[in-house]
């Protein structure tokens, strides 16, 4: 995946071992956008591509199998960073920093999108999300103090940000 000179999402599909000729030419998936792509092959044969809209809004397009949805769709919020994502089971979540800085989620079940919900802070940086088990979601950021902070949901609740330390 990759974000064209002219803003819009592309893609190659790889059909093989590492040989030139076994992958697809670039394919235009449209729209304008203000961040490279973030994606994630989950559920099978599905992959959720994402990008930050000229509106500032998150958008994302499915392919199941070969077979795009026609058109983006927008999710909606205020973003200033690409989506980290994870997958944990039958859902995906993503997470990106709101504009105002704080870390902002929202999931999916294949079928509906549950909604974004702020989850604090004061993000410097993206996020970077990781699961290590379906009730288990470990988020990473730097703050504007410099330091490395992190949050995680355990199965139940969002645990309150802690401090890892650093100056970055």
């Amino acid at each position: 995946f990759g974000l064209g000179l002219d803003y819009a999402m592309y893609h190659k599909r790889f059909w093989g071992i590492f040989d030139q000729n076994d992958f697809s030419p670039w394919e235009r998936l449209g729209g304008i956008f203000t961040s490279a792509p973030t994606a994630i092959g989950w559920a099978g044969s599905r992959i959720d591509t994402f990008g930050v809209g000229m509106d500032h809004a998150m958008y994302v397009r499915t392919c199941i199998g070969e077979q795009w949805t026609p058109d983006w769709l927008r999710l909606g919020g205020s973003f200033t960073s690409a989506a980290s994502l994870v997958s944990r089971g039958p859902q995906l979540d993503i997470f990106a920093r709101g504009a105002d800085f704080t870390l902002r989620g929202n999931h999916t079940d294949g079928a509906k999108w549950f909604g974004w919900q702020n989850l604090g802070g004061a993000l410097a940086s993206k996020p970077v999300a990781v699961s290590w088990g379906p009730d288990r979601i470990d988020i990473f950021a730097i703050f504007k103090d410099g330091a490395l902070w992190h949050r995680w949901w355990d199965g139940e609740i969002w645990n309150d940000w802690e401090s890892l330390g650093g100056n970055y």
